[in-house]
């Protein structure tokens, strides 16, 4: 829930630099995108939800791509 009226910090936008890394893939009928480091082997997972924009969007593609480097 935001607040109302919307706050300044609702409009500040940080936009990332690059070219996403990851790809497309479904999961349970759900598309998602998967960071070029994904292994199903792995013990550890990350999941990152989007805000109402959607994961669609190249800023959240590199912020994954961002979080799975620097996790390993």
């Amino acid at each position: 829930m935001t607040s109302l009226p919307l706050g300044e910090c609702c409009f500040k936008v940080t936009f990332q630099q690059g070219t996403p890394q990851g790809r497309y893939k479904t999961f349970n009928s759900v598309n998602t995108y998967v960071t070029k480091n994904f292994s199903t082997e792995s013990a550890r997972y990350l999941i990152v939800f989007s805000d109402v924009f959607g994961v669609d969007l190249v800023n959240a593609h590199l912020i994954s791509d961002n979080y799975a480097e620097a996790l390993g």
